[in-house]
């Protein structure tokens, strides 16, 4: 059966829509949690200044490196789409799956979330739409509690976010989508596949991953200076 153009459309609009307010949530629930993190690191500083004056120190930097870790990683949280940005693809994951389950509560997520140190050099917010428009499309269309696999961990130069689900085949609406979105963004064209697997299907992005490098005139000056003392 052939589905009109203008219904097609209508179905697109709906997931945008529903994309959106998940993309809204999410940022939403990152920021309160990196709130309560400051506020708790405060809390604690305050409570060992009064307390513990002798052994303070120590417990303080340690409180204040939290502040500023949190700090850090809200700063870097995308909230709107600025091109390629380094991210935090371990946080960011964490954060999206954690409002699919509060949103979807017949979505059992399967997760193997990998602490991945480095940072992925991507569009942020695109990469949350991909992720969205996949789970909306899943979970919108499925009629009981429904399993789905989610892995991210690195290899070699890449962190790679695999996507399992049994049963199902994307949507044209969904998968017209995902292809937009995937085209707009060159760190991820050409780095998503989608393929079936038995009666079901297998998602895979890669990312490139952003090292920390160490250069030669740097490590020569670290030498020197052990060398003089």
């Amino acid at each position: 059966m052939v589905v009109p153009r203008m219904l097609k459309s209508q179905v697109i609009q709906k997931m945008k829509e529903e994309v959106d307010r998940l993309q809204a949530e999410a940022r939403l629930h990152f920021f309160d949690n990196m709130m309560y993190e400051i506020n708790d690191s405060l809390t604690s500083i305050l409570a060992i200044t009064e307390m513990e004056p002798k052994d303070s120190i120590p417990k303080i930097k340690h409180y204040i490196h939290r502040i500023n870790q949190s700090l850090h990683s809200t700063k870097s949280y995308q909230i709107s789409s600025k091109g390629e940005e380094r991210f935090n693809l371990t946080l960011v994951l964490r954060n999206l799956l954690y409002v699919i389950e509060e949103h979807y509560k017949k979505a059992k997520l399967v997760t193997l979330i990998s602490d991945i140190k480095a940072p992925v050099l991507g569009d942020q917010s695109k990469f949350e739409q991909i992720f969205f428009y996949i789970f909306v499309d899943i979970l919108a269309r499925a009629e009981s509690e429904t399993e789905i696999l989610v892995e991210a961990r690195q290899k070699d130069q890449f962190a790679m976010v695999t996507i399992l689900k049994d049963q199902f085949a994307f949507s044209e609406e969904a998968l017209a989508q995902i292809d937009r979105l995937t085209e707009e963004s060159p760190d991820l064209k050409g780095r998503l596949q989608i393929t079936p697997q038995g009666n079901g299907v297998e998602l895979i992005i890669k990312i490139p991953l952003q090292f920390q490098m160490v250069t030669l005139m740097g490590a020569q000056a670290k030498k020197g200076v052990a060398k003089n003392n």
